[in-house]
This record gives structure tokens, sequence and C-alpha cells, in this order.
């Protein structure tokens, strides 16, 4: 998405070709972008007892990811390089705020002899949704664009704002 549709570039284009410098550097911002993710992401750890007592963390979980699914929808279609790279790093939120609450609530709810099991299932239902969207991404991507594939990321990510609205159990 950086390469091809923020940069304008291309990975098919001939070597060496300006299309596949842009192609490549969008490629080594995401590089560069994901490893302040990482840097955000254990920033955010620092949050978890905080998220892990709040009443409310149903909402905490539903903002982040309401947030995120609009910032990725309304700049899916961006040229701006750094704004491509803010939407790299700021996907940290809703992915720690995901994280820590889904394996803190299941360890927490489960008693010792069940852990194992619980967070093995919890990986297994994060891991089929990722192992469907790849059935079809390839194809959006092909034939719309990855602009496409980041908007029906934006979608999904609105989608699991409602489920931490509405299913995550409060306090």
């Amino acid at each position: 998405w950086l390469g091809s549709t923020v940069l304008q570039g291309s990975p098919d284009s001939p070597e060496g070709s300006e299309s596949a410098l842009k192609f490549e550097r969008g490629v080594n911002i995401y590089g560069r972008a994901g490893i302040l993710r990482s840097i955000l992401q254990i920033f955010l750890a620092g949050t978890y007892p905080y998220i892990m007592n709040h009443d409310h963390a149903g909402s905490v979980l539903g903002f982040s990811y309401l947030a995120f699914g609009a910032l990725i929808l309304a700049l899916s279609n961006t040229h701006v390089e750094l704004l491509g790279e803010l939407v790299v790093v700021l996907f940290a939120i809703p992915l720690s705020v995901a994280m820590t609450l889904a394996i803190a609530e299941a360890s927490a709810r489960s008693d010792a002899n069940m852990r194992g099991q619980l967070l093995g299932l919890l990986n297994t239902s994060t891991c089929i949704p990722q192992l469907i969207d790849t059935m079809y991404t390839g194809f959006v991507s092909e034939r719309y664009g990855e602009k496409w594939v980041i908007r029906i990321g934006g979608m999904w990510a609105l989608v699991a704002a409602v489920g931490g609205f509405v299913l995550w159990p409060q306090k």
C-alpha cells in the first residue's frame, strides 16, 4: 500500500525505474514505520494496568478501533508519505489494546487448569480470520488496488469497534 498507492510505484516495473524505486521506498518506509509501531506498542504496554482496572474496557477497545478504522478509511488513498507512515505506526494503538484486553481477560476468567486451552482457543480465533483474509485480499489487491485492501481493513476495524462497544462484558 505504501509503495503502490501512497508513493504510486509498482513492484512490476523494470528494476531501477522510477516506479520500481518508488515502490521500494514504500517498502523501506513500511519497515521504518514497523519499528516505530513496535516502540509505541512497548510504551503502550505500560497502560495495561490502567486499561484492565478501567470499568469500561470494551469502550477503550471500541474507541481505539473506531478511531483507527476512521483514520484508515480517510487516508486509504493518500499520496502523502508521512500520512501513510502515520497509519502504519498508529496501528499500534488498537493492536495493543486488543492484545492486552483479550489475553488478560482470558487469563483472569480461567482457572489454572484451563488457561492454556483457552489461550490456545483465543489464538485460533485470531488466526482463522487472518487466514480467511488471505483468501480474498490478493484478488482485491490485483483487481482493485491496494487502497481497497486498506479500506476493507478499515471496515473490519469499524466492525471490531462495534464488538468492543456491544459485546465486551462490562465489569
